[in-house]
């Protein structure tokens, strides 16, 4: 129990550190959903990840990948930003219920995309 609450802190603590050092915000809209796309999909956006409320950074170095990979694995969940929480803190989500949040999460940015590209092509000059 101790290495699943110590592991789960870090993560989170590592996850908050990534969000400061991108935007110098405590967490990012979508970020715990942004680095497990980085962790386990491609990006859609050709080197970018990228949030339905248009947040967007860059992917992570390998490094970083592997260390937040293997503090899942430990814990066998993720952590998230919970708004509810009267202390503004991280929570843990089991992995099965994290997954089926991520992919729901992966449709909005399917479809976000979808139509920013769709936006793009209906308005370039040479289409008219």
């Amino acid at each position: 129990m101790r290495t699943f609450a110590a592991g789960a802190r870090r993560l989170a603590r590592q996850l908050s550190e990534l969000s400061q050092s991108i935007m110098a915000a405590r967490w990012l809209v979508d970020l715990e959903f942004m680095v497990w796309q980085d962790l386990v999909d491609k990006p859609l956006v050709e080197g970018l990840l990228v949030s339905p409320e248009g947040c967007v950074f860059p992917p992570l170095e390998e490094a970083e990948k592997e260390e937040l990979r293997q503090l899942s694995e430990v814990i066998d969940g993720w952590v998230i930003y919970d708004p509810e929480d009267a202390q503004d803190r991280a929570a843990f989500v089991p992995l099965a219920e994290w997954t089926a949040r991520y992919n729901v999460w992966l449709e909005e940015v399917r479809h976000a995309v979808a139509a920013v590209n769709a936006a793009a092509s209906a308005s370039a000059p040479w289409r008219r």
